[in-house]
């Protein structure tokens, strides 16, 4: 099944960033996404839709590509 969960407020990753910039994280492997806390829907809607249409790679698509 798919797993939904947000990230802490407190992580490292993108700290210096602020949080409605920042864009989710999928896990395809575990059928999952980390959402930040948005301020608000629309902004995650934007981030979502965002992410989606301008995904370049895949988990480790990158890494498979040096090595072939």
């Amino acid at each position: 099944s798919f797993s939904l969960s947000t990230v802490s407020q407190t992580s490292t990753v993108d700290a210096d960033v602020s949080v409605d910039q920042q864009l989710p994280r999928a896990h395809t492997c575990f059928f999952s996404i980390n959402l930040p806390r948005y301020s608000c829907d629309n902004v995650m809607a934007e981030r979502l839709k965002y992410a989606m249409y301008n995904c370049i790679e895949m988990d480790a698509d990158f890494r498979l590509a040096d090595t072939e």
